[in-house]
């Protein structure tokens, strides 16, 4: 049985804890806007149920509506806050500690696990339950706690798992390196306009959508009520209102911290660990896919590629000169074809 090794936290280390406390926090603000915003559409509920040319019995609809809202928002709002104050105190009482330890031996097996959990068995028997972080295409995604649904992993090989110990013997881990894989390499650039637009591709399609949903339920309100002054015309500024919300909380941030970002990370090497998970869009699924390299996983919502274990490839993504661990995935390509190490 491998006996676990304690090193102090790298700079690297530090920023990645650093960024799942932002994600932990994230959500919070996020909440809170949330939770302005429904109390912002009871309101609305109340108001359009006064209005002249209202429909009969629309008042009592639009008050249970508020009253369902109300209650909805009090709900997430002290749900999430309850797991987010767990999540935070453990990050910190690890940055405090200054300490990480590290499981070495071969790999023989490594499952999902309910909440989020990887299990790794070493050496036949020896079990670490970690809670991976998975990252770099937005803030959140430094969060912990996304169901898994499989893992494949380069089996039979050397492993060195970095994690920091957490009270409930699941850890939080750092990264997985595969010492006897080919080895990666790892370069930077100052960062460009046209890098950052890259970035900005899917916040801009999920804006275009906004918009359009938006366009179409205000404009189409206001002509079914004859763009008279009253219940149409108000639905169509609530409409804008709330598109301009969206803009405002959900892409204006991402915008924003991608200017933030100074230069262009490469890091290419093989693949060594893919992990899946199935994300709810629309009345459909879509299967998400992170891959570890050089230790760390890559994942992007809207990443789209064709590699698979073993494979090499070449990942860009956006972050500060000072830390190599956060950022933002700009594409993952494959460079090339072998075999597993």
């Amino acid at each position: 049985m491998p006996a676990p090794t304690s090193q102090p936290l790298t700079p690297d280390d530090v920023e990645m804890l650093r960024r799942v406390d932002l994600a932990v926090r994230t959500p919070a603000a996020g909440l809170a806007v949330l939770a302005v915003l429904l109390a912002g559409c009871a309101l609305v509920f109340v108001v359009i149920g006064r209005l002249p040319g209202a429909p009969a019995g629309l008042a009592l609809a639009m008050n249970a509506a508020a009253l369902v809202t109300l209650l909805l928002g009090v709900w997430l709002f002290t749900h999430r806050a309850r797991i987010d104050r767990r999540l935070a105190q453990a990050t910190r009482e690890a940055l405090a500690k200054n300490s990480k330890f590290t499981v070495a031996g071969t790999v023989d097996h490594v499952a999902a696990l309910p909440g989020g959990a990887l299990r790794y068995t070493v050496d036949g028997q020896f079990h670490v339950d970690v809670v991976p972080v998975l990252g770099l295409d937005a803030p959140r995604s430094h969060a912990t706690g996304r169901p898994l649904t499989a893992v494949r992993h380069l089996a039979q090989a050397p492993v060195e798992i970095e994690c920091v110990a957490r009270d409930n013997a699941v850890h939080l881990l750092l990264r997985t390196r595969y010492p006897m894989a080919r080895q990666a390499t790892r370069t930077e650039r100052p960062a460009t306009s046209r890098d950052r637009r890259r970035a900005g591709r899917s916040d801009r399609r999920f804006m275009g959508v906004v918009l359009a949903g938006g366009a179409v339920l205000a404009i189409g309100t206001a002509w079914a009520d004859g763009f008279r002054p009253g219940f149409g015309l108000f639905m169509a500024g609530y409409a804008a209102a709330i598109c301009a919300l969206v803009f405002a909380v959900g892409v204006l941030p991402q915008l924003l911290r991608a200017r933030r970002f100074t230069h262009l990370h490469t890091v290419s090497g093989p693949v060594t660990e893919i992990l899946t998970a199935q994300v709810p869009q629309g009345k459909h699924t879509a299967e998400v896919r992170w891959f570890r390299v050089d230790g760390q996983l890559f994942g992007a919502l809207d990443l789209k590629t064709d590699a698979q274990l073993g494979n090499q490839v070449t990942v860009e993504f956006l972050g500060n000169a000072r830390a190599a661990e956060g950022g933002r995935v700009v594409s993952l390509q494959r460079s090339a074809t072998a075999p597993p190490a």
